[in-house]
């Protein structure tokens, strides 16, 4: 009977700072990847790749075989559906709002403003936390990783 091979385990705290490394959209080309045989993540940018590589990392990065690329909070649709979903559930009479503010730039803050008038951001940040982590362990499990709990998040 063949032996089913055990899924390296990466730590839930560093899968999450990945995710937010990877989704970071200040225009440095950050990308984060997981070891498929350890679970160790490694945060990249575009000037990795330049005329001096970095030493720290991986010569071998591009193997897909051998990392996992950390997909983006986009990519997870924990964007807009996510506060629509969000607002669906504990605030439907500002669903027509929500919508409104997500149809131009700056809706996040304009979404966190409404939240911290209605008391509802800490709510809401337990709500994002809980899809997040929902959604970190999807991928994971899908890549064939495991994702090790972390201690208490503050």
């Amino acid at each position: 009977m063949p032996l089913t091979p055990i899924p390296a385990a990466v730590d839930l705290e560093e899968l999450i700072q990945a995710l937010d490394w990877a989704s970071d959209t200040s225009g440095l080309g950050n990308m984060a990847f997981v070891s498929r045989e350890t679970g160790q993540v490694f945060l990249t940018s575009d000037e990795d790749f330049g005329d001096a590589p970095n030493a720290a990392l991986p010569s071998d990065l591009d193997d897909v075989a051998r990392y996992a690329i950390v997909p983006t909070r986009h990519d997870l649709r924990l964007g807009k559906r996510l506060a629509v979903r969000f607002v669906q559930a504990s605030l439907p009479a500002r669903l027509e709002d929500t919508y409104e503010m997500f149809a131009s730039r700056g809706a996040y803050a304009r979404f966190k403003a409404m939240l911290e008038s209605e008391r509802a951001l800490d709510a809401w940040h337990a709500f994002e936390a809980e899809a997040v982590e929902r959604a970190l362990r999807e991928w994971a499990e899908s890549e064939m990783l495991a994702v090790a709990a972390s201690g208490p998040r503050h």
